[in-house]
């Protein structure tokens, strides 16, 4: 049941975020907000784009466990249990909102 304002309002407010934008998150700012390495802020764009560790190691020409290595500093450094809550954190500090 939602309730009234002193002025009598009554609704709610959402926000609709368009994952096909997230081409457009600036790394750069986990980066800052997180510590994180140049190598790390380096793959956070193909993490983010759903790219599995051997596709980005591929990418970068680095090895899988290079890959898998940094993938898990990020997820440590942002508080993120696996890769969609560090999508999710990502959308947070510069929202897709449409």
């Amino acid at each position: 049941m939602l309730k009234s304002d002193k002025r009598g309002l009554v609704g709610s407010l959402f926000t609709i975020l368009d994952g096909s934008l997230s081409n457009r998150l600036d790394p750069r700012l986990l980066k800052q907000a997180f510590d994180l390495t140049d190598a790390e802020t380096r793959i956070l764009p193909s993490l983010l784009s759903g790219r599995t560790n051997t596709e980005i190691a591929t990418e970068l020409d680095v090895s899988p466990e290079t890959i898998k290595s940094q993938v898990s500093s990020i997820l440590a450094k942002t508080g993120s249990k696996n890769r969609l809550l560090l999508l999710w954190r990502m959308f947070q500090w510069a929202p897709p909102v449409i």
